[in-house]
């Protein structure tokens, strides 16, 4: 590089990087796929949306982000931009399910098999190096064969109408063990390739010997409108009665020998029932949660997977639970039509897909297993008491079950976040915005609503009144109105009592206090709350803020509430004073014993704005008060770091009350409008500059280092600055300076004499006419 001339990114040499145009996907044939994916989902009686997944990775093993994408039936060309804009970038590949997904799959999400509302077809996937004899393997003659890449095949049977995800997950277990497929042809809610995309190879299949370059995506057998009927699949494939199926389900359930056996049980459903709670009885009798009553929904899914939950988690084994809802029919079973398979796989997919542990799942099938096919049961000291390692089998990490988020990367079911502010910067006020975000679905502060849902607020510091004049104000300032709410923000004053999760016993140790939390909970249930926040922190113990044992027990009390409930909870914390006001050590902000913080998966802090920034952005002191920034901290379950600002602004109310509330700001803006400043009071400088190499320049054109000393003498200053003057008054081609010497107007702009970093810039100079 020259003396004085300063690196820029459009200087990088790109010679050797392929350019994303060099492979463009085939526009008729991603069409004509997705527009038939389209038109056998129309016939479906439910509602729905199809799903395109991208995910890709670089040559050196670094994955690209994945990318989701969500398509009402009907939205063919929605979906075909979306294929076609995301298969222009390198090593990036894009897929779509034959499954139609509920239609409040969450953004960004692809969806798992217990979020299908129907299968629109099977494929077998032939991904082996005895792939070329796919038509040996397959019990029937596929309705379309891909060729993903040499050699490599995937037949598609498409379902003449679309078929319920049970039935279909039973047949794809027998397709996929019939044919020796890859893993996927198990998987319903699996992503697969879309004809005239690319392949692009991963670091592994390179290193199996796969080429380099991607390879296009082809019809093998032509599409066509031929189809399959489900019953002809099942016949082929050697099913016989629900015997046979259930064992070709076997070894995709929690316990092989018994699933199987429960397309036989008899239980005393009578015995059981009379051992639930009101609530859950009517749940099962009805065949609705409690939550759906409310909003007048009716997933039948969504109920079967809650009952299946309930009674799991009150130590009902496997068998007792299919025979619950095989005995109701009309209620919790409506859904299946009598169809054991369907119950069975339901059951054993809510096990594999629940919060409990291999280990305790097993001892339980073990039970009733022995009861029924004379196994040697296992006692019932000895499973509580064994200790086993169970080996890692291979999973597919698509099909895992996603996080459960319910705003931004802060808040997420069954785990208990922590919010620290100093006093008055406005921590009330934030998670009172954040309860009416998730409350009514809109993302106020732009953090991210994840989930909506019903919010309770349990506030300790501040009465009744104080909440609706705060709450005023931010549906004045939003300009929402109470319908917006939805009927889901809860609120509970302990103004003038007290709320403690934890105590000192007589003996003097700090305890939960078990009757609240469970009450707690219940609550938690009853509305079907997404979401509880507690604030302040302090007000809810009588331990010892320093003492890292006493207040592990009082967020032990709070990760209780989170799972029991399956809820996220925020507290609300104040800063220490060492800490008050600062930016260092964001995860130690809180005051107290450092457990606080390590008992909590997700943190974040509300911060002043900090000397450094206001200066950095010329604020006033008063500009500097109305700006304040929430900065994640801890985070066990993403990234952490994220940087959000907001601007508090007044709202007078009706009754003459101010009120402040807080709204989104985009800092970038002040930075933007200070280079913009600096550009401005530069620009007589940069012009100078310029009419000094004009005139200096004998001819059209002159290497940038001849005029590096002219610079210099007539500026005063050393030669790199010369330099990276040169450079910011004179833009590379094709931007362009004009300047006017003598009544005659130049253009003058510099050009790089090669595609190297170091190659010798020219400065060139043209009247312009």
């Amino acid at each position: 590089m020259p003396d004085g001339e300063t690196f820029k990114f459009e200087d990088l040499d790109l010679t050797d990087v392929t350019p994303a145009t060099c492979y463009v996907p085939n526009l008729p044939l991603v069409r004509a796929y997705v527009e038939t994916l389209h038109h056998r989902a129309s016939t479906i009686r439910h509602d729905g949306k199809l799903v395109a997944a991208s995910y890709g990775e670089q040559p050196d093993g670094r994955l690209l982000p994945p990318i989701v994408g969500h398509f009402s039936v009907g939205a063919v060309d929605a979906m075909v931009e979306f294929i076609m804009d995301l298969s222009d970038e390198p090593h990036r590949n894009v897929y779509a399910s034959l499954a139609v997904f509920r239609p409040d799959l969450p953004s960004g999400k692809k969806g798992g098999e217990a979020d299908i509302v129907a299968s629109l077809g099977l494929v077998a996937d032939f991904d082996d190096l005895n792939a070329a004899g796919y038509r040996d393997r397959l019990p029937l003659n596929p309705d379309c064969v891909l060729e993903t890449s040499a050699g490599r095949y995937q037949a598609v049977y498409w379902f003449g109408v679309p078929v319920m995800p049970d039935k279909a997950k039973a047949l794809a277990v027998a397709l996929k063990q019939r044919c020796g497929c890859d893993h996927g042809t198990a998987d319903v809610s699996h992503v697969w390739r879309i004809p005239g995309t690319y392949n692009w190879p991963n670091r592994k299949k390179l290193n199996d010997g796969r080429p380099s370059l991607p390879q296009r995506v082809r019809w093998h057998e032509e599409l066509d409108d031929h189809s399959t009927e489900p019953e002809d699949l099942k016949k082929a494939l050697g099913f016989s009665d629900a015997r046979n199926i259930a064992n070709a389900m076997a070894p995709f359930m929690p316990d092989r020998l018994g699933m199987a056996s429960l397309i036989d049980t008899q239980r005393d459903v009578p015995a059981i029932i009379s051992q639930l709670p009101d609530w859950l009885i009517r749940e099962i009798t009805t065949g609705r949660t409690a939550k759906q009553e409310r909003s007048g929904e009716n997933d039948r899914s969504e109920a079967v997977h809650h009952v299946v939950a309930e009674l799991r988690e009150r130590g009902c084994p496997p068998s007792d639970i299919v025979a619950v809802i095989a005995a109701h029919p009309a209620g919790i079973g409506e859904r299946f039509n009598g169809d054991m398979v369907r119950i069975v796989a339901d059951v054993s997919r809510c096990f594999q897909k629940g919060e409990a542990s291999a280990g305790s799942l097993k001892a339980t099938v073990a039970d009733w297993g022995a009861s029924e096919l004379g196994v040697p049961a296992i006692s019932a000291a000895t499973a509580s008491t064994m200790i086993q390692a169970w080996p890692v089998e291979p999973f597919a990490p698509e099909n895992l079950p996603p996080r459960c988020w319910v705003y931004g990367h802060f808040l997420s079911r069954g785990n208990a976040s922590m919010l620290t502010a100093d006093g008055g910067v406005g921590k009330s006020l934030k998670v009172l915005i954040m309860a009416v975000s998730i409350a009514s679905g809109r993302d106020l502060l732009g953090v991210g609503v994840k989930e909506v849902g019903p919010v309770w607020l349990v506030s300790i510091e501040d009465d009744e009144d104080e909440l609706r004049r705060r709450l005023a104000a931010v549906l004045n300032h939003y300009s929402m109105s109470w319908n917006d709410l939805n009927g889901n923000l809860h609120w509970t004053t302990f103004y003038n009592s007290r709320f403690l999760v934890a105590h000192r016993d007589r003996n003097g140790n700090i305890t939960i206090v078990t009757p609240l939390v469970n009450d707690v909970i219940a609550e938690a249930q009853r509305i079907g709350a997404v979401a509880v926040i507690v604030d302040p922190l302090v007000e809810t113990h009588a331990a010892n803020e320093n003492s890292n044992e006493e207040m592990a027990v009082v967020l032990s009390a709070y990760r209780h509430i989170a799972r029991g409930a399956n809820c996220a909870v925020c507290v609300v914390h104040h800063t220490s004073k060492a800490n008050a006001g600062g930016t260092e050590g964001v995860n130690h902000m809180g005051r107290g014993a450092g457990s606080i913080t390590a008992s909590i998966r997700h943190q974040a802090s509300l911060l002043p704005t900090d000397a450094e920034t206001a200066k950095k952005y010329g604020l006033s002191d008063g500009e500097r008060l109305r700006l304040v920034r929430l900065v994640e901290g801890k985070n066990n379950q993403a990234l952490s770091g994220g940087v959000y600002w907001f601007r508090k602004v007044t709202i007078v109310l009706r009754n003459g009350d101010t009120v402040g509330v807080l709204e989104p700001f985009d800092i970038t803006q002040l930075e933007h409008e200070r280079r913009r400043e600096r550009e401005r009071a530069a620009e007589p400088e940069y012009r100078n500059i310029a009419e000094i190499i004009a005139r200096a320049m004998i001819g059209s054109e002159t290497r940038m280092g001849d005029m590096v000393g002219i610079v210099c003498d007539a500026l005063g200053v050393k030669e790199r600055t010369a330099g990276e003057r040169i450079t910011a008054s004179i833009p590379l081609a094709p931007g362009v300076r004009e300047v006017c010497i003598d009544g005659t107007n130049y253009r003058l702009w510099r050009r790089r004499e090669g595609s190297h970093a170091k190659a010798p810039v020219t400065i060139v100079k043209v009247e312009n006419p």
